[in-house]
Parts: C-alpha cells; sequence; structure tokens
C-alpha cells in the first residue's frame, strides 16, 4: 500500500494532534495564525499534516472545483497538433495501469483558439481533445495537414533520438 494514503480496514479514531491549518486572527491586524483545533483522523494521511475536519472537508470541496474549473468550450481553429496519448497513467487505477490499454481513446494534444459557451471570442489555449471532438470542430483536410505536419516532426525527433543508442554490435562488445 501507498504510504502517502493508507484505507483502513478497520477504523480506529486516534487523536492526532492540532489543526495546522492557516486562518487570518480576528485582531484588528488580520495576521493569521494555525487553527490549533484538535484533530481526529481513523487513518495515517502522510507527510505530518494534520487538519481539523471542516479545513480537510474544505481543501476537498476546494481540490474538486479545481479539477471541474475548465469551462466547456469548443475548438474554433486549430493550430497545430503537439502530441498523442492513449491515457493519462496518473489518473489510471492500478487494474488499468497492469492490463492492456484500450486503443480506442485516442486524444490529441491540440493548440488551438477555444471559445467558451456563450462567448464571441476565444483564447489560445492548448487541450487534450478526443477524435469526436475534433470531429465537431474542423475539416477532415484540416485534421489530415495538422497530423502530417505532427507525424513529420515526430519522425524527425525519433532520428535524432535513435542515434542515441547504442547499435547490437556495440552492446554484444559490453
Amino acid at each position: 500500500m501507498s504510504p502517502r494514503r493508507r484505507e483502513c480496514e478497520d477504523p480506529v479514531e486516534v487523536e492526532g494532534g492540532p489543526c495546522i491549518a492557516k486562518v487570518v486572527d480576528d485582531d484588528a491586524e488580520g495576521g493569521t495564525r494555525e487553527c490549533g483545533r484538535s484533530t481526529v483522523s481513523s487513518c495515517w494521511y502522510g507527510k505530518g499534516k494534520l487538519y481539523c475536519a471542516s479545513h480537510r472537508t474544505a481543501w476537498n470541496k476546494s481540490k474538486a472545483q479545481a479539477d471541474d474549473a475548465e469551462e466547456p468550450s469548443y475548438l474554433d481553429d486549430m493550430i497545430e497538433v503537439i502530441g498523442t496519448r492513449y491515457c493519462e497513467p496518473s489518473k489510471m487505477k492500478p487494474a488499468e495501469k497492469y492490463n492492456s490499454i484500450k486503443k480506442t481513446s485516442l486524444q490529441f494534444c491540440v493548440q488551438g483558439t477555444f471559445i467558451p459557451e456563450g462567448y464571441e471570442r476565444g483564447t489560445t489555449d492548448t487541450r487534450w481533445q478526443t477524435v469526436d471532438e475534433l470531429v465537431a470542430a474542423i475539416s477532415r483536410e484540416d485534421f489530415e495537414y495538422q497530423s502530417s505536419e505532427y507525424i513529420k516532426e515526430l519522425q524527425k525527433s525519433f532520428k535524432r533520438d535513435a542515434k542515441r543508442f547504442k547499435t547490437a554490435a556495440q552492446l554484444a562488445r559490453e
């Protein structure tokens, strides 16, 4: 199990110590201090950071809001394809990491102009787009041109980087 967070099979509440979350003082100076409320934990959360229940809940809520913060928008003009992926390893469950990856979930890292819903103008941004999102946004000709440029650059970089590897004869001599 991960040392950072362990799921408890048989939770036992233990006194954890004072909460270390920073709060604004009520005095006239408006400085900050540690919350100091007692923390009760049923699991070890790692790195020695202790938070009371209200601060832990607030932190989890703010983290979830940050993950969902990207407002809905659509691709208006694709500038270039920067990369591709079939998965995001940091978001995979252990069972997914150790089994074969479905090749139907191809995504393209696209730089382009994205327009938020309800607005007339967009901003240049880089985002992961599925094939369905690209089909709805650009023409076949644009996609073929942009992807061919990406493949050319990818081939150049593979050829350049392949020179850094040793040949089979060099490996055999060692």
